[in-house]
């Protein structure tokens, strides 16, 4: 009988700092953190279990281009609040239009939504149509 109620006691013990140092403690937070993190973007880039795990060398170079086009973002930002704030409406037209048909016109669009409400608004917009379709060599 002794016996038995020291095999419980180990295992009530062993369950409970078990349970302790595996629910409870910040890493078994962060990996759970982490697994959710890995369901999400296998959800949202549609990939398997392979495709995620060649990727995974490549997340540093991913997040530098990703931060790169952020610094891009705002800087094409500033540089068209700040005509604006100058009273340079036309200045501030003509540069967002620049970045617009630099994308459009090199096929960089794959969202076709966005191209057909780009195309509608070209057609309402002469900065932006000019953009588009003048002639490549001429600026």
């Amino acid at each position: 009988m002794k016996r038995i109620i020291s095999y419980m006691v180990c295992i009530l013990v062993g369950a409970g700092i078990g349970w302790y140092f595996g629910y409870t403690r910040p890493v078994g937070m962060k990996l759970d953190k982490v697994l959710e993190n890995y369901r999400q973007v296998k959800e949202a880039l549609k990939w398997t279990d392979k495709e995620v795990l060649e990727a995974a060398p490549h997340v540093p170079e991913m997040k530098a281009i990703m931060r790169q086009s952020d610094e891009f973002l705002a800087t094409v930002g500033y540089a068209a609040l700040n005509k604006i704030e100058a009273g340079d409406i036309e200045g501030a037209k003509k540069l967002l239009a620049r970045i617009i048909s630099i994308h459009y016109r090199t096929g960089q669009m794959d969202n076709t939504n966005l191209l057909a409400r780009v195309a509608e608004l070209a057609a309402k917009s002469s900065a932006l149509s000019n953009a588009i379709y003048r002639k490549m060599d001429s600026k």
